[in-house]
């Protein structure tokens, strides 16, 4: 794999929030080195139209040995590592250019399901061994965090997973139903976390 980079994403602020822990947590591992890997950050649009070019595009041009995904899910309690996307689209709330989409397919040429190659179960165990609070979920739902994790099991051959991040304590205080928080020191402190134990397993020839 050579100098490959691990390629780790987040998404723009969306749905009325002023920011978005999985940008912030992408442009902070952005440059630094895991398990001898350089990472490359990097920020992709909250959009229908636009998300899945903007990955193809990012992919094609960093040719990336391993991807780790981020998104937001406002009312998680902890770090929630998703299992599996799904071939499907569909939401009433609208992304970020105002579209709304009702139940289409991301591919209909396209399995209805791609499954991320890590060990989602390990990694859930090793955050909770370092006092992270981490689940295991097999719907990544309907939106764009659900269609990068497809695509990206399409275009990447090693380790692809999708991690959903909580609020930050900013966005928490200033949000009247006042969801779960975890500071962005220990949300960065995470994804390093996976980000090593899979570079680690890649290293072995292990990807799931």
């Amino acid at each position: 794999m050579g100098n490959s980079p691990l390629l780790i994403t987040g998404f723009d602020p969306f749905d009325g929030w002023q920011d978005n822990p999985s940008r912030a947590v992408a442009q902070a591992l952005d440059g630094t080195v895991i398990h001898g890997v350089p990472v490359v950050g990097r920020v992709l649009p909250v959009s229908f139209t636009r998300t899945a070019a903007a990955l193809a595009e990012t992919v094609a041009a960093l040719r990336p040995q391993a991807v780790l995904l981020c998104g937001l899910a406002a009312g998680e309690t902890g770090i929630r590592l998703e299992q599996a996307a799904l071939n499907r689209l569909h939401s009433e709330r609208g992304d970020n250019d105002g579209a709304t989409i009702v139940n289409q397919p991301i591919d209909p040429a396209g399995p209805p399901a791609r499954f991320s190659r890590w060990d989602g179960m390990a990694l859930r165990d090793a955050l909770v061994d370092c006092g992270l609070p981490a689940t295991v979920s097999f719907h990544a739902g309907t939106h764009c965090c659900n269609l990068v994790l497809y695509h990206s099991l399409e275009l990447v051959a090693g380790p692809v997973g999708f991690i959903h991040l909580p609020c930050l304590p900013a966005m928490a205080a200033g949000d009247r139903s006042r969801p779960a928080s975890l500071p962005l020191a220990t949300q960065v402190s995470a994804v390093h976390l996976i980000a090593d134990q899979v570079l680690t397993k890649a290293s072995q020839g292990v990807t799931a």
